[in-house]
Protein backbone atom coordinates (compact mmCIF):
# COMPACT_ATOMS: atom_id res chain seq x y z
CA UNK A 1 0.00 0.00 0.00
CA UNK A 2 1.09 3.85 -0.58
CA UNK A 3 0.31 6.51 2.05
CA UNK A 4 1.91 10.12 2.26
CA UNK A 5 0.84 12.80 4.15
CA UNK A 6 -1.82 14.93 2.56
CA UNK A 7 -1.39 17.41 4.54
CA UNK A 8 0.74 18.46 8.12
CA UNK A 9 -0.71 15.63 10.52
CA UNK A 10 -2.63 13.88 7.67
CA UNK A 11 -2.09 10.31 6.44
CA UNK A 12 -3.65 8.75 3.72
CA UNK A 13 -4.16 5.52 1.85
CA UNK A 14 -3.87 5.61 -1.68
CA UNK A 15 -4.22 2.05 -2.51
CA UNK A 16 -7.60 1.87 -4.21
CA UNK A 17 -7.08 -2.58 -3.85
CA UNK A 18 -5.98 -2.32 -0.39
CA UNK A 19 -6.35 -5.42 1.68
CA UNK A 20 -4.38 -5.14 4.38
CA UNK A 21 -5.33 -2.41 6.96
CA UNK A 22 -4.52 0.57 6.39
CA UNK A 23 -2.95 1.33 10.06
CA UNK A 24 -3.01 -1.06 12.80
CA UNK A 25 -1.35 -0.17 16.22
CA UNK A 26 -1.08 -1.80 19.36
CA UNK A 27 0.44 -1.51 22.58
CA UNK A 28 1.31 -3.56 25.36
CA UNK A 29 1.63 -1.17 27.76
CA UNK A 30 -1.30 0.79 30.07
CA UNK A 31 -1.32 3.59 27.53
CA UNK A 32 -3.98 3.80 24.48
CA UNK A 33 -3.15 2.31 21.11
CA UNK A 34 -4.14 5.67 19.36
CA UNK A 35 -5.35 8.32 20.94
CA UNK A 36 -6.85 11.58 18.76
CA UNK A 37 -7.88 14.91 19.96
CA UNK A 38 -8.74 18.84 19.30
CA UNK A 39 -7.78 21.67 20.62
CA UNK A 40 -10.27 23.88 18.22
CA UNK A 41 -12.96 25.72 19.17
CA UNK A 42 -15.59 23.37 17.66
CA UNK A 43 -13.61 20.45 18.43
CA UNK A 44 -14.08 17.11 16.14
CA UNK A 45 -11.63 14.45 17.08
CA UNK A 46 -12.71 11.46 14.90
CA UNK A 47 -14.99 11.09 11.67
CA UNK A 48 -15.67 7.88 10.21
CA UNK A 49 -17.64 7.43 6.98
CA UNK A 50 -18.93 3.67 6.92
CA UNK A 51 -19.76 1.03 9.49
CA UNK A 52 -17.45 0.87 12.42
CA UNK A 53 -16.64 -2.48 14.12
CA UNK A 54 -15.73 -2.43 18.22
CA UNK A 55 -14.77 -5.71 19.34
CA UNK A 56 -15.09 -5.00 23.50
CA UNK A 57 -17.10 -2.67 25.19
CA UNK A 58 -17.67 0.50 24.08
CA UNK A 59 -16.87 3.81 26.39
CA UNK A 60 -18.74 7.00 26.02
CA UNK A 61 -17.64 10.47 27.91
CA UNK A 62 -20.29 12.84 26.70
CA UNK A 63 -23.36 13.04 25.03
CA UNK A 64 -23.76 10.03 22.14
CA UNK A 65 -26.21 11.94 20.03
CA UNK A 66 -27.99 9.46 17.06
CA UNK A 67 -26.47 6.75 18.69
CA UNK A 68 -29.11 3.42 19.63
CA UNK A 69 -28.70 0.21 18.84
CA UNK A 70 -31.07 -0.78 15.72
CA UNK A 71 -33.51 -3.83 17.03
CA UNK A 72 -32.47 -7.48 15.80
CA UNK A 73 -36.28 -7.90 15.21
CA UNK A 74 -38.84 -5.19 14.06
CA UNK A 75 -42.57 -6.53 13.77
CA UNK A 76 -43.70 -3.15 11.91
CA UNK A 77 -46.93 -1.75 12.91
CA UNK A 78 -49.44 -4.46 12.26
CA UNK A 79 -53.22 -5.24 12.80
CA UNK A 80 -54.18 -6.47 15.83
CA UNK A 81 -57.67 -7.83 15.61
CA UNK A 82 -59.88 -8.09 19.15
CA UNK A 83 -61.34 -10.87 17.46
CA UNK A 84 -60.05 -13.75 19.82
CA UNK A 85 -57.30 -14.65 17.45
CA UNK A 86 -53.50 -14.82 18.64
CA UNK A 87 -51.09 -13.62 16.15
CA UNK A 88 -48.18 -15.34 15.90
CA UNK A 89 -45.17 -13.15 14.96
CA UNK A 90 -41.24 -15.44 13.82
CA UNK A 91 -38.49 -13.56 14.55
CA UNK A 92 -35.95 -16.65 14.66
CA UNK A 93 -33.72 -14.64 16.45
CA UNK A 94 -32.33 -17.73 18.61
CA UNK A 95 -29.50 -17.45 21.12
CA UNK A 96 -31.23 -16.91 24.93
CA UNK A 97 -34.78 -15.05 25.70
CA UNK A 98 -32.96 -14.17 28.74
CA UNK A 99 -30.59 -11.77 26.74
CA UNK A 100 -33.73 -10.70 25.00
CA UNK A 101 -35.44 -6.88 25.51
CA UNK A 102 -38.87 -6.66 24.13
CA UNK A 103 -41.02 -3.45 23.53
CA UNK A 104 -44.81 -3.97 22.64
CA UNK A 105 -46.39 -0.63 21.87
CA UNK A 106 -49.90 -0.28 20.69
CA UNK A 107 -51.60 2.94 18.24
CA UNK A 108 -54.78 3.98 18.17
CA UNK A 109 -56.26 6.90 16.81
CA UNK A 110 -56.91 9.36 19.11
CA UNK A 111 -54.11 7.80 21.41
CA UNK A 112 -51.20 7.60 18.75
CA UNK A 113 -48.45 5.32 20.31
CA UNK A 114 -49.33 4.32 23.62
CA UNK A 115 -48.81 1.59 26.56
CA UNK A 116 -52.88 2.35 27.84
CA UNK A 117 -53.87 -1.01 28.67
CA UNK A 118 -50.92 -2.98 28.06
CA UNK A 119 -51.76 -6.34 29.75
CA UNK A 120 -54.84 -6.46 30.65
CA UNK A 121 -57.74 -5.63 33.32
CA UNK A 122 -61.59 -6.72 33.69
CA UNK A 123 -64.38 -3.93 33.31
CA UNK A 124 -65.99 -3.73 36.93
CA UNK A 125 -68.81 -5.91 36.43
CA UNK A 126 -66.04 -8.59 35.19
CA UNK A 127 -67.90 -9.16 31.99
CA UNK A 128 -65.75 -7.06 29.79
CA UNK A 129 -61.87 -7.19 29.40
CA UNK A 130 -59.35 -4.43 27.92
CA UNK A 131 -56.14 -4.50 26.70
CA UNK A 132 -53.63 -6.20 24.86
CA UNK A 133 -50.11 -8.13 25.45
CA UNK A 134 -47.72 -10.77 24.39
CA UNK A 135 -46.76 -14.18 25.91
CA UNK A 136 -45.29 -17.19 24.57
CA UNK A 137 -41.48 -15.94 24.28
CA UNK A 138 -39.19 -18.37 22.51
CA UNK A 139 -36.26 -18.09 20.38
CA UNK A 140 -38.39 -18.26 17.08
CA UNK A 141 -41.67 -16.86 17.60
CA UNK A 142 -43.48 -14.53 19.97
CA UNK A 143 -47.36 -14.27 20.37
CA UNK A 144 -49.55 -11.36 20.62
CA UNK A 145 -52.85 -10.87 22.03
CA UNK A 146 -55.89 -7.88 22.08
CA UNK A 147 -58.98 -9.08 24.55
CA UNK A 148 -61.94 -8.53 23.02
CA UNK A 149 -63.60 -5.70 24.33
CA UNK A 150 -60.53 -3.26 23.72
CA UNK A 151 -60.18 -0.29 22.31
CA UNK A 152 -57.12 0.78 22.45
CA UNK A 153 -54.77 -1.32 20.79
CA UNK A 154 -56.46 -1.66 16.74
CA UNK A 155 -52.24 -1.83 15.73
CA UNK A 156 -49.29 -3.06 17.98
CA UNK A 157 -45.15 -3.70 16.98
CA UNK A 158 -43.25 -5.88 18.84
CA UNK A 159 -38.85 -4.90 18.63
CA UNK A 160 -36.53 -7.12 20.43
CA UNK A 161 -32.60 -6.47 21.06
CA UNK A 162 -30.74 -9.04 21.98
CA UNK A 163 -27.59 -8.82 24.38
CA UNK A 164 -24.75 -10.52 25.56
Amino acid sequence: ATSSAASAGAFENTEAANSANTLTTWTAGTGWALEAGSTAADPKAGQFTGDVEISGDLNVDGVASGFFPRPAYDSGWFALPNSGTRPTLWHNLGDSVDNYVVDFQCKAGGLGINNVMIGYQEQYDLTEWHGAYYYGLTTAYINTYREPNDNMCPQARVRIWVYE
